[in-house]
């Protein structure tokens, strides 16, 4: 391009959809930022140091409003473009550690690619605030503080009335399953899940206390066609004819050696 423009090569003959990229010439006079969201006094966009500026500076520039959830805040690295309302991205976190069936799990398939540009940065930013911890900020980094909510627990699957019930300190799983309309018809009752909001991992219900935030799973029985039972039949009765008939060939050769 530079030969083309001071005329020391020809130039070039530009066709149909043809792209042209000129890429930023990065100096050390570059504009670095961050950018911060959610339940604070003053969202918005922040300048930081190439050196160096930590995240307990934005957070005190950006001040944190009455309704902050600092226990569920996190922060995306890199500049990647992510809209927190965009809710349905727990569901992937609710796959971790656990293996759900094509039927449970079909409606995840589309979409699939979108955690794999996300790039979640593991600080617990409540011990920011308490001054026990601290990160140094990148540019591009994306800060968001969710809003506190009421103390719900959200019970899904094969529920009567799936949906949000409210936090009651002590309850196990199946009193919230029960609030939300108990069983349905297809409950796979004995594998009933409680997921942590925290952590996003998998407990088996009655192994791990519900806590405010969690969530409670109750997957759906495998229904069958007709066929699969006449194939697995068909081969039950094989199986087992081709055993008796071992069984037969060896009895027939012992009686055989037997009379000799």
């Amino acid at each position: 391009m530079r030969k083309i423009l001071n005329g020391e090569t020809s130039d070039l003959t530009l066709e149909n959809n043809d792209r042209i990229f000129i890429p930023e010439k990065r100096t050390l006079k570059q504009n670095y930022t961050v950018t911060i969201a959610g339940e604070v006094k003053y969202p918005g966009t922040y300048p930081i140091s190439r050196n160096g500026t930590m995240l307990s500076e934005v957070i005190s520039k950006a001040g944190l409003s009455v309704s902050s959830d600092l226990d569920n805040a996190y922060i995306i690295r890199g500049g990647v473009q992510f809209d927190p309302q965009r809710e349905f991205i727990f569901s992937y976190f609710l796959l971790k550690n656990f293996s759900l069936s094509k039927e449970d799990s079909i409606n995840f398939a589309q979409e699939v690619g979108l955690l794999d540009s996300v790039k979640f940065v593991s600080i617990n930013i409540k011990e920011v605030i308490n001054k026990n911890l601290d990160l140094e900020l990148q540019d591009g980094d994306f800060i968001f503080v969710p809003r506190k909510q009421p103390s719900m627990v959200y019970v899904f699957g094969q529920v009567s009335n799936p949906g949000f019930v409210p936090y009651e300190a002590g309850k196990n799983y199946k009193y919230y399953i029960l609030k939300a309309g108990g069983f349905s018809q297809l409950a796979r009752k004995g594998d009933v899940k409680v997921i942590k909001r925290k952590t996003y991992l998998w407990y088996d219900a009655g192994s791990t206390e519900i806590e405010p935030g969690d969530f409670i799973f109750v997957p759906k029985k495998i229904v069958r066609e007709s066929i699969y039972y006449w194939n697995l039949t068909k081969d039950i009765i094989s199986t087992v004819g081709a055993v008796a008939s071992t069984v037969a060939t060896i009895i027939l050769i012992y009686n055989q050696i037997k009379q000799k």
